[in-house]
């Protein structure tokens, strides 16, 4: 697995961690187009502005927590979300996003356990009935973890 899908899991790991720990509801973390992506009810309106983009932000807090630093490139679509929603910068939210992910090490490292095999399993299985390697071919698309597998983890 290249280090820009460990990467990217990571990244999204944070993301279902902070939805999780604030409360929101996580439809699932999928495979499209060959990238990890967490579907998060983000407007539900139980939900306060700010803690969206704190779940938006959180993407990069666990690339920080991980790794020392984050891929700007990768936090693009992130941060346009939170300007679209009205927010500030990205970068103002990422304190309470990395305190939350810190607070909730064990179900984030979790997290990146589980999907990290399925994604394998998942790329493992696709490339034996292609035939060939993935990286030689269309990237696939599929579920990682489901809703209802999502809310056995515990993120306090």
């Amino acid at each position: 697995m290249t280090e820009e899908i460990q990467r990217a899991i990571r990244h999204e790991a944070g993301h279902t961690t902070a939805a999780l720990h604030l409360g929101f509801s996580v439809e699932g973390v999928f495979v499209r187009g060959g990238t990890p992506l967490t579907e998060v009810l983000l407007d539900s309106p139980e939900r306060t502005s700010h803690e969206r983009f704190i779940v938006l932000a959180a993407g990069v807090a666990a690339e920080r927590f991980f790794y020392g630093r984050n891929d700007p490139e990768a936090c693009r679509k992130d941060a346009a979300m939170i300007s679209e929603r009205g927010g500030d910068s990205i970068e103002t939210y990422v304190p309470a996003a990395l305190q939350i992910i810190q607070s909730n090490e064990s179900c984030l490292r979790h997290l990146v356990g589980c999907l990290t095999f399925r994604m394998q399993d998942e790329r493992d299985e696709a490339a034996l009935v292609a035939g060939a390697s993935l990286e030689n071919s269309n990237p696939p698309s599929f579920g990682l973890l489901s809703r209802e597998e999502i809310l056995g983890f515990r993120c306090k």
